[in-house]
């Protein structure tokens, strides 16, 4: 791997369960930076408690406010950017469907209090019950309000990939996200793995509404589904999209991504929800498969060129068209250096490996 192997091991142990920035914060009014003064460092090296974990520094109540999106169907915005203390990791979008009698969640958010913020918006929305959570992929900020969930008996369903995954690696990310936001705002959430798996795609009716689950489990690595609403076209994309705010990378793969998200933007859905930013029309599955694309190319550029991989991460290498997107020196390096690795990988080898080559989305 030559000049830029050390480099690369150390962004591959920052790297963990992405997404938790451990300095910086966007002020929105949520409560200060956690920034444990013992040792003046955010999360992870803090080697005292953390004062800012005592009652006196709670964060303050958050109202989580719906966003109409079609009839019966709202969006519970995250904060725009990357998760922080200051924002207490509440960044991932939390889809609401109305049926004629239940509610059904479309993911859980990052911890207990975010799911129930989620239900007390729920309740201002609804008097029906909530009959369903749909859990889409593996990932910290969609799937830590399942335990609060399940408590009051609300069926959970996710991919049977994604239920294996989340067994397998999510003790892990809970711990680093007890380091990031810290103990009290992890307060009472726990790994908990959805009871009810799919494989294939599946049309349900629950609530009264037809939903669609798009199984899209060999796209990136998380064990993906998209959820459709029959009713209004409206498409929850998940963590398959992204705006404002970098995609993550897990493996360096991008070829089953493109091709999920090809798949999804011929459907034409009229509304996309993204897993972060704001809801918008097909572009939001076409500008992320641009960032990908455009990473992509990058980084074959910079390989041509014999660039090293510290000065590719030192800004040799961008991906023009989306430097004001959220997550440049932390998702943007980890996605940089995925890819950067999974093309030597395939190089080294020879032919491209099946698993680098173009495949079904399933």
């Amino acid at each position: 791997m030559g000049a830029g192997a050390p480099l690369a091991a150390a962004v591959l142990l920052l790297a963990g369960c992405a997404g938790f920035a451990s300095v910086g914060g966007v002020g929105v009014g949520i409560g200060a930076p956690r920034e444990c003064r013992a040792d003046g460092r955010f999360g992870w090296g803090a080697t005292e408690p953390c004062p800012f974990d005592t009652p006196a520094f709670a964060p303050a109540p958050v109202e989580l406010r719906a966003e109409p999106v079609a009839a019966g169907v709202w969006v519970l915005r995250g904060i725009d950017g990357e998760a922080t203390a200051a924002n207490r990791g509440w960044v991932a979008n939390i889809g609401v469907i109305v049926g004629p009698s239940g509610v059904v969640l479309v993911d859980t958010g990052t911890s207990r209090a975010q799911v129930e913020a989620a239900l007390a918006a729920v309740a201002r929305l609804s008097p029906l019950p909530v009959v369903m959570a749909v859990v889409t992929h593996q990932a910290p900020e969609f799937v830590f309000g399942a335990g609060a969930l399940r408590e009051r008996g609300i069926p959970l369903v996710t991919h049977a990939r994604a239920a294996e995954l989340i067994g397998q690696r999510c003790e892990t990310c809970l711990n680093k996200l007890r380091d990031a936001l810290g103990m009290r705002e992890m307060s009472d959430t726990e790994v908990t793995v959805p009871e009810r798996t799919i494989a294939g795609d599946a049309t349900i009716t629950v609530g009264g509404r037809e939903i669609e689950l798009i199984d899209l489990s060999q796209s990136r690595g998380t064990g993906d589904i998209a959820v459709l609403d029959r009713a209004t076209g409206v498409l929850f994309a998940a963590g398959l999209a992204s705006a404002g705010r970098l995609p993550e990378l897990r493996d360096g793969e991008i070829d089953g991504w493109l091709a999920a998200l090809g798949r999804l933007g011929a459907r034409q859905p009229p509304v996309v929800v993204p897993g972060f930013g704001p809801p918008g029309g097909v572009e939001r599955l076409t500008d992320t498969a641009r960032y990908l694309t455009g990473l992509d190319s990058a980084v074959r550029a910079a390989l041509a060129l014999d660039t090293s991989l510290v000065q590719a991460m030192n800004g040799a290498v961008t991906v023009s068209g989306f430097e004001s997107w959220a997550g440049q020196t932390t998702i943007g390096a980890q996605n940089l250096q995925k890819r950067w690795m999974a093309l030597e990988a395939a190089a080294a080898d020879g032919p491209e490996p099946a698993s680098q080559k173009k495949n079904p989305d399933r």
